[in-house]
């Protein structure tokens, strides 16, 4: 499910759903909607967060560096990863980024396939005159992403809503820093690891990068407070709450 609208493929989901002993879901914002909107009994839902696959780790420059070969890359420069989509809310990004091209040499890169509303971020790339600061690459191979993330001065992620928000705890188990947007339920992911902000504040968002891409101790900060935070969550502990949460289903 994915905020800010849970979508149930037909009512014979939701009719299942509502005969289900157990419900797991990704993270309390879920369960909180499941609750308010459609009335689900808390007791019966299960919260079973994500956790980076190990591959995501601090990467060696040579890594870095190779892979940075293969896609053109060079740096310094901002990422971001995910389907590119309206709730992803890039515009708002792209407008925040714009005033910063003079006084900074970063480009943005942009990680994902292009989805439904692809066209809206094109014409705000050609409208802000980003075309040679803004990269897009499209379809990234899951075993580049860790060295393209751990290259990156910022990872940014202005979604306006997720079921949790697995990108931004990759990129901090990565060592890179993070600035998301506060919408559900990516504070419960990135707690006081990252900066949040909200996903629609356009003169925010300018600042905040200005400021951390101009502060290495702040970004330093950030990437130890990650790594620490990113540790927080493992597949282990999803497994055993899954375990628990079927154990509890049985014996009901």
């Amino acid at each position: 499910c994915h905020l800010p609208s849970i979508r149930w493929g037909s009512s014979l989901t939701l009719l299942w759903a509502k005969r289900a002993k157990r419900l797991l879901t990704f993270s309390e914002a879920v369960k909180g909607q499941l609750v308010n909107r459609l009335r689900f009994e808390p007791s019966r839902i299960v919260v079973t967060p994500l956790a980076a696959d190990e591959r995501f780790r601090p990467q060696p420059p040579e890594v870095i560096a190779k892979v940075r070969e293969r896609y053109g890359l060079q740096r310094p420069y901002l990422l971001f990863v995910g389907t590119i989509e309206p709730r992803k809310n890039l515009p708002t990004l792209l407008k925040a980024f714009a005033p910063l091209t003079n006084s900074l040499p970063h480009r943005l890169v942009l990680v994902g396939a292009k989805g439904w509303g692809w066209e809206q971020v094109a014409g705000e790339i050609e409208r802000l005159g980003l075309k040679g600061r803004v990269m897009c690459t499209e379809y990234v191979p899951d075993e580049d992403l860790p060295a393209l993330m751990s290259g990156a001065d910022l990872f940014v992620y202005p979604s306006l809503g997720e079921g949790f928000g697995l990108p931004p705890l990759e990129a901090m188990a990565c060592g890179t820093p993070v600035l998301c947007s506060d919408a559900p339920a990516l504070p419960e992911v990135v707690g006081d690891a990252a900066l949040t902000l909200p996903p629609t504040e356009v003169a925010a968002w300018t600042e905040t990068l200005h400021r951390v891409l101009r502060d290495e101790g702040l970004r330093e900060s950030l990437r130890r407070k990650g790594l620490e935070r990113a540790r927080q969550f493992s597949w282990e502990e999803t497994a055993r709450r899954t375990l628990h949460a079927f154990e509890a289903a049985a014996a009901s």
